[in-house]
């Protein structure tokens, strides 16, 4: 059984929390830091604290973290932001958690060559970005734009064009990643009686999907040319950065759509502006983009067959709960030579921007 002998903690905790904590690891093995992240931020600008002072706030933040791990040597560290180099100052972390998900930024060379343990609570918001999905696919099924601007211009009637839609009731969804949130996409979509097919780097039987295929381009491309709606939950790396391009979108049919809920990089968005414009698919669900925020002059804004959210899920109702669990049942894993569970290995590494 292994023993946390001091635990760095900058992620937002409540007294319940703070007490499970100290249950679990020893409260006298524990330094907490107050949070600084986009939130903190915020209310310092809304309270008329100005950029350089935010950004000068921000770097002291860092360098008391820095100068703590740096003297004191923790094994461990709980982070509500991404990995950065005041937490690796020192040379004897071994487990790190970010108690958020997409953590592909925290997946580098420099973590993974001095063997620290790097996991996440990705899933903590999965039924919430599961309905997302669902709400781009039920919107670009019955056509909501439309519907929108013919309200909006007092017209009672759809026109003669509606009548050719089809209701998702038999159709197939493709989803791309059956993590958290594909599976919870899969299990919710079982009600309205689609045929869901899962592709993963690690397929399984799974009762929500008509079967899981493994990942490699032969399968993309058959998934792709089965889907009605092809569904993006897999996590940005080097081998899915640009994984829809435009080989890829000319093997869907016609009538299909394209979702992503999950990292912008994913897709060639000059492709997918081009297939969009050319009809090659019949339209998108877009809640994440290449470069963020979306260039104002994006020809993807004005498309009445795309819907684009600002890379903004709703929160479920219990979310910092969920992302806790994950942190307990990790220390237990730690404690006790256990499985980790959301575990990010060299794999899910992302370099290939940077080389861009």
């Amino acid at each position: 059984m292994s023993q946390i002998r001091l635990a760095v903690v900058t992620a937002k905790t409540s007294d319940k929390e703070r007490e499970i904590l100290n249950s679990l690891i020893g409260e006298e093995r524990i330094k907490y830091f107050e949070p600084f992240s986009f939130k903190e931020m915020q209310m310092m600008a809304a309270a008329g604290k100005t950029r350089e002072e935010i950004i000068q706030a921000m770097k002291e933040h860092k360098a008391k973290i820095r100068e703590f791990v740096r003297e004191n040597n923790p094994d461990v560290a709980i982070l509500g932001h991404d990995i950065d180099d005041s937490i690796l100052a020192g040379d004897g972390m071994r487990w790190i958690h970010c108690t958020h998900a997409g953590v592909e930024k925290s997946a580098t060379q420099a973590v993974f060559d001095r063997g620290i343990i790097v996991t996440s609570s990705a899933g903590r918001n999965a039924a919430s970005l599961a309905e997302h999905a669902i709400m781009f696919i039920l919107a670009l099924t019955y056509d909501t734009n439309h519907i929108r601007d013919t309200q909006k211009a007092h017209k009672f009637g759809l026109g003669a064009g509606y009548s050719r839609h089809t209701a998702l009731c038999g159709k197939t969804v493709g989803i791309i990643g059956c993590g958290h949130n594909g599976t919870e996409i899969a299990k919710r979509l079982k009600a309205f009686e689609v045929r869901v097919i899962g592709y993963d780097r690690h397929p399984r039987e799974d009762e929500s999907f008509e079967r899981i295929v493994e990942a490699n381009d032969e399968n993309l491309r058959m998934v792709a040319r089965e889907s009605d709606f092809l569904v993006l939950t897999v996590s940005l790396n080097n081998a899915t950065f640009h994984m829809v391009d435009e080989q890829l979108l000319s093997v869907m049919k016609p009538s299909s759509y394209l979702i992503n809920i999950a990292r912008g990089g994913l897709v060639d968005e000059k492709a997918l502006i081009k297939a969009l414009e050319n009809h090659v698919i019949a339209g998108a669900g877009l809640d994440t983009f290449e470069t963020e925020p979306l260039s104002a002059d994006s020809p993807l804004w004005d498309m009445p067959e795309v819907i684009c959210t600002p890379h903004t899920t709703p929160a479920v109702q219990d979310m910092e709960e969920r992302q806790w669990e994950y942190v307990y049942r990790n220390i237990k894993a730690y404690l006790e030579d256990g499985e980790f569970e959301n575990r990010l290995r060299p794999e899910d590494m992302f370099t290939k921007r940077k080389e861009n």
